[in-house]
């Protein structure tokens, strides 16, 4: 069993308890994440709210982070490492108008954003000598964060969202586009002597069972299907994939989104229609779920600590 004990600023206290799956590839997570706390004994988990279709923000919000998109795009631009005029042009326009922004738009900018991350950052292809790569780094991670921003918007109208407006799902995680903490830092989970990668094609949800409520978290570079397929986006494109690494993050899905969304046959039609298997992997079940509050999950809890079959993996005691 894992536990996840929380507590919040006045001193309340509770838990939520998983049940984990006995498979080869839980298994594996398991000794992984075991492994994982021993090097990584400083992680700071949080609580993060995932599929938030049901607030919408006024459209005027949106100018400033269009106006960060744009700079972005202007820098890569005019450093010769992309052609992004096209799109500067599309957005100087969308700030005239930003209720005229539209989820295929970020579509495209995300996909952008994940093309620049893997070609300068994760391949590390020679920049012009006047970059300086930590600069970039942090421009495309820029677009990565504001894209998601506007989504908080678009989202609203999603016809795909819609079934399941006031329904959350949570992240258990250390790391996302706006923390960027412990990821390529020496002797961290990312780091090059801790990093460990996942095969793809290892998850085939036409074969396998799904009905689960807690999955590996998607601390992905691009999309996995289901957020795509919610996004109407294009599931043959290169950036919509599964998990290639990792993680010691989970994603608590209580009122099981992820699978009423391979139940549903449109769904399943483009999934098998893009060749390509799902590869995010269920984990295990929330225990008594129907009793948390899950409209309070979020207000001020933090992780005091995650125990695994009665082991304390973080935080480490100190001797």
């Amino acid at each position: 069993m894992l536990v996840y004990n929380f507590i919040t600023p006045e001193g309340a206290k509770f838990q939520i308890s998983i049940e984990l799956l006995n498979t080869p590839f839980t298994n594996r997570w398991i000794n992984y994440l075991e492994k994982i706390s021993g090097r990584c004994p400083n992680i700071q988990w949080y609580v993060g709210g995932l599929n938030e279709a049901t607030f919408r923000r006024e459209a005027h919000n949106n100018v400033s982070d269009l106006l960060k998109i744009r700079d972005c795009f202007n820098f890569i631009n005019r450093n010769g490492l992309e052609n992004f005029a096209e799109d500067i042009t599309i957005i100087e326009k969308l700030m005239a108008f930003p209720e005229q922004v539209q989820q295929h738009h970020l579509n495209k900018w995300h996909r952008m954003f994940t093309s620049c991350e893997m070609k300068y950052l994760k391949e590390g292809r020679k920049l012009p000598d006047n970059i300086d790569r930590q600069e970039l780094w942090q421009i495309i991670q820029d677009i990565n964060t504001y894209v998601h921003h506007i989504e908080l918007w678009t989202y609203y109208e999603m016809q795909r969202r819609k079934p399941f407006y006031n329904q959350r799902q949570f992240s258990i995680q250390f790391t996302n586009a706006n923390n960027l903490n412990y990821l390529n830092k020496e002797n961290q989970v990312f780091s090059q002597k801790n990093i460990e990668f996942i095969e793809p094609g290892g998850f085939d949800f036409f074969k396998e069972e799904y009905h689960h409520t807690v999955w590996l978290h998607e601390d992905i570079t691009g999309k996995d299907q289901m957020k795509a397929w919610l996004d109407e986006d294009d599931l043959t494109e290169f950036d919509i994939t599964g998990n290639l690494l990792m993680t010691p993050s989970i994603t608590l899905d209580p009122f099981m989104i992820y699978p009423r969304i391979l139940d549903n046959p449109k769904f399943r039609e483009e999934s098998k229609a893009s060749g390509k298997t799902l590869d995010r992997y269920p984990l295990g079940n929330i225990i008594l779920k129907d009793e948390i509050d899950w409209s309070g999950v979020l207000r001020d809890y933090s992780v005091e600590s995650v125990m695994l079959y009665g082991k304390k993996l973080w935080p480490k005691d100190i001797l």
